[in-house]
């Protein structure tokens, strides 16, 4: 009898998930009437959170009782969807109930949960003010609604593996993403420091540190490093370096004296003083050292690639400057990150706009994002001249790039521009006047760039949202990119792409994160060091 029972369950085994298993119901299911749209969010069960086969439903009807319709083709795979009617609607139901697929390769339905309870909303007149402050609700969306349930780390993306991969450069820029969405209330303060405490925590007692760095990818359950590339296994100081910038910013932000958030302040404080900068200074050439971007430990500095510019990277240099417990020798900075030739200061001009920085003109535009959301641009110099100043052509040249390629690219002709990394018909590329542009138009690039070209960013997110709202926009906002050319929608979002747009828009409106991460006299002291050698070299 023992031999009998145990065959058959080796026989039946197999088949248990489906069998006799209550899907749970989504919770928290709210529709948030927005212009011409509806956004809908619920929050999934932590539990099945890393089941591949765990999908939803929705559907739609004009009254309480039904009937009700489905919203999408086939299952949805993120706990949220966007309504977008292109107009607005009198009031409309949801509901949404979890659907569990055969195989992630046969998404044929399997087995469903009970319906959620309906919820209501409704698609409200365009008003630009008004959408501007919803494009950076929907991006705050993805770190808050989107983020992973056990550690509250945003995700790396909404790609296959999305579920448990949260990304350490994004991790960095959800703090600038909560407190703005604090400060325009779409999240109280409290909810606002529950979520922001809950990632502190797990960054500090479960995550994988080395030297005091973290990995470019985390585990969101268990913190252990993802393997990122061959010899990528360990501490990367770029992704460091912006998760350090948001724990500046935290630091600074909450400034309340209650435990929640005295609590922030001590983990956020010794996080960023933990992270032994100096270590990473190695000489690459004779009489020149930089920082190398990566250490294993398996494979220690066998990657040797140092962080050098013109690129996304100077904050690196900016905290190793200031750290008050690791500090690096400033002249580090001349002579890793500015002291390299045609690649960092070259002066020319191109479509009548002049030129300060080697590839301005070809650069995709998240160099003038990353480090930025805190570091004000126009607190640091370059030959005399901030930052600020420069981006800013370097966005007007990049807008007037386009028309030059109108009669190749659909959509060149118009308001649109943007060119950055990004997803794109022929995989993940690196976009850039000249370089790798396929047509592909990004909307980060121009949404993050608010602070340089108001007037140019506005007038592109009219049109993509006016234009193209219908296949472009998703429930965090316009989708990662598109290509009219080729009539391509890059139907995903990505968390380093996302996570600029609402902090480089509210410093733009109110300087918000700008002022609390200057604040931090770290960053004041490394700044006028930069500043001064800027002037002692001019």
């Amino acid at each position: 009898m023992k031999k009998i029972l145990t065959l058959w369950f080796a026989f039946i085994s197999p088949f248990l998930p489906l069998i006799g298993k209550e899907l749970p119901v989504p919770y928290g299911l709210e529709a948030l009437s927005k212009q011409w749209r509806v956004d809908l969010y619920w929050t999934e069960d932590p539990v099945w959170t890393a089941n591949k086969l765990y999908f939803y439903e929705v559907q739609k009807g004009s009254a309480i009782e039904g009937p009700y319709q489905p919203l999408h083709e086939g299952v949805q795979k993120f706990p949220a969807i966007s309504d977008f009617m292109g107009k607005e609607s009198s009031d409309c139901f949801y509901r949404v109930r979890t659907v569990e697929v055969l195989s992630e390769k046969d998404m044929t339905p399997v087995s469903f949960s009970s319906w959620s309870q309906p919820v209501i909303g409704k698609a409200l007149e365009l008003n630009l003010d008004t959408l501007i402050t919803e494009i950076q609700e929907a991006s705050f969306r993805y770190f808050y609604n989107f983020s992973h349930p056990v550690s509250g780390l945003p995700r790396e993306g909404a790609h296959g593996w999305w579920k448990d991969c949260a990304s350490a450069g994004s991790t960095g820029m959800a703090f600038f993403n909560f407190v703005v969405g604090i400060e325009r209330g779409f999240i109280t303060r409290e909810q606002g420091v529950d979520r922001v405490l809950k990632m502190l925590r797990f960054l500090d007692q479960k995550t994988e540190k080395f030297r005091g760095a973290f990995p470019h990818w985390i585990d969101g359950t268990e913190g252990y490093a993802h393997v990122f590339s061959e010899f990528d296994d360990g501490a990367d100081l770029v992704e460091t370096a912006f998760i350090a910038e948001g724990l500046l910013l935290a630091r600074e932000y909450f400034e309340k004296e209650s435990f929640k958030e005295a609590a922030i302040r001590e983990i956020s404080d010794r996080l960023w003083k933990g992270i032994d900068w100096e270590c990473f200074v190695h000489e690459i050439n004779p009489g020149q050292r930089a920082l190398l971007w990566h250490w294993s430990p398996k494979h220690e500095w066998k990657m040797n690639l140092p962080i050098q510019g013109f690129n996304e990277c100077v904050i690196a240099y900016v905290l190793g400057i200031g750290s008050p417990t690791h500090p690096i020798d400033p002249e580090v900075y001349w002579e890793g990150w500015e002291k390299k030739g045609d690649n960092y200061g070259k002066n020319f001009e191109v479509l009548g706009v002049q030129m300060d920085l080697a590839f301005g003109f070809g650069s995709p535009l998240f160099l003038t994002h990353y480090s930025y959301m805190g570091l004000n641009p126009k607190a640091v110099t370059y030959k005399g001249t901030d930052y600020h100043d420069i981006f800013s052509r370097m966005c007007l040249a990049q807008k007037r790039y386009m028309p030059t390629r109108a009669n190749e690219f659909k959509g060149y002709d118009g308001d649109l521009w943007g060119l950055t990394a990004s997803l794109s018909p022929d995989g993940y590329k690196v976009h850039g006047p000249g370089h790798d542009d396929n047509g592909t138009i990004t909307p980060t690039a121009s949404l993050s760039s608010f602070p340089y070209l108001p007037e140019s960013c506005e007038s592109a997110l009219i049109e993509m949202f006016v234009k193209y709202g219908e296949k472009l926009w998703g429930p965090y906002g316009f989708y990662d990119a598109f290509n009219p050319t080729r009539d391509w929608v890059g139907e995903n979002f990505i968390g380093i792409d996302v996570g600029p747009i609402a902090p480089m828009i509210e410093n733009y409106r109110t300087g918000l994160c700008w002022k609390y991460f200057m604040k931090a006299p770290e960053i004041q002291k490394a700044v006028k060091i930069l500043n001064k050698m800027d002037r002692d070299r001019k």
